[in-house]
Formats: C-alpha cells, sequence, structure tokens
C-alpha cells in the first residue's frame, strides 16, 4: 500500500529478479502479521535453518580453508548482546556461534534477529548441554580455548589469535564462569 519508491523499491526489485514471492498487503494486515514488530514496511518468511551439532560445526569451520575461528557464549543473557556478538564474530569472519541450551538467550529471536542487522541469518550457531564439555572438544579438535575477560593475562591485541580458536565471551557483568575460565589456554582482555 502506498509508494514504491527507495529502499522499498529496491526491495521489491531485488525479490523480482531472484523470483521471491511477493504479496502485497493492506497497512493494517501487514501490522497484524508483524504481531507489534515494527516491520517498517516489508515482512519477509524465511524456511527455518538447521542447527548444526558442535562436531559439523567445527567440520565446516575446519573445512572454509582458514583457521577455524569459533565464537563461545558463556551465560550471556541480553538478547541485543548476543545479537551484537553475531555481528561482530560475522564481521571477523567467524565460522560459527557455540551457546548453551540454557542460562544462555537463544540466538534466534526478534530482538538477536534486529541487533545482529542479519548476521543471525548467516552465522551457524550450534547449542551444546555443557559449554566446558563442548569447550574440550574443541580443543580435541585442535583449537585453543581463548576466554575474553577484563581480568585477563594479556590485552588481545598482544595475543597470537591467528591460529584455530574459540573465543568464549561472558556474562554481562560477571564474564566467564570460574570452571569454564579454567577449561581455557589463555584468557585475554578487550578494553
Amino acid at each position: 500500500e502506498g509508494g514504491h519508491g527507495g529502499p522499498l523499491k529496491e526491495i521489491i526489485d531485488i525479490a523480482t529478479s531472484q523470483r521471491i514471492p511477493l504479496h502485497p498487503v493492506s497497512r493494517v494486515e501487514l501490522d497484524r502479521l508483524a504481531d507489534s514488530v515494527e516491520h517498517r514496511g516489508v515482512l519477509a518468511w524465511a524456511e527455518p535453518t538447521t542447527e548444526p551439532t558442535l562436531d559439523e560445526l567445527i567440520a565446516l569451520a575446519k573445512s572454509s580453508g582458514e583457521p577455524p575461528l569459533l565464537v563461545a557464549l558463556d551465560e550471556v543473557k541480553d538478547p541485543q548482546n548476543v545479537g551484537a556478538i553475531i555481528r561482530t564474530a560475522d564481521a571477523a569472519g567467524a565460522h560459527g556461534i557455540v551457546t548453551t541450551t540454557h542460562r544462555t538467550a537463544p540466538a534466534e529471536g526478534t530482538g538477536v534477529e534486529r541487533a545482529s542487522a542479519g548476521a543471525a541469518e548467516y552465522v551457524p550457531v550450534s547449542r551444546v548441554v555443557n559449554l566446558r564439555d563442548a569447550l574440550e572438544r574443541g580443543r580435541e579438535a585442535g583449537l585453543w580455548v581463548v576466554g575474553a575477560d577484563m581480568d585477563g593475562d594479556r590485552d588481545y591485541t598482544q595475543a597470537d589469535l591467528k591460529g584455530p580458536v574459540i573465543l568464549v565471551m561472558g556474562e554481562e557483568g560477571k564474564g566467564i564462569r570460574p570452571l569454564t575460565r579454567k577449561t581455557c589456554d589463555l584468557i585475554v582482555r578487550i578494553p
């Protein structure tokens, strides 16, 4: 409904060129379909992505032709922070995110997807029951486990992080849990 100029026209042109079906609806119908989410005039539906197992995520990272880089979330609870971490991980070339099935904000949902600026659609996420066990499995697969903590041994710019790495990010205000910290090969500070 209304004008189709600017960004909306660009979306329509891209969808048309990619043969993505378009279904124009009224503003009232769009508001109903969006279910109180701010939609800015467009909604899209996509098939749910399949979630890789940890072993699949590690194999995917190793097959990239680059040193594997995974980011593990240790009880990061704020969906906005999870989204920002996913966005930053994507920009840094990370091959995936490892998170737990409990006590961490899910890596999907409106807040996470909006904060990730779309990166949540491209960065695979593997959920595990026990993060410490997952970090040990990563180590067995040849990855270094590096924790990011305010009390880290050295500034991250002074650490050699070029090899295969799992970077562990801790909970807001609390950081990495003590048992998770013990699993890390190195602790770095991010100012």
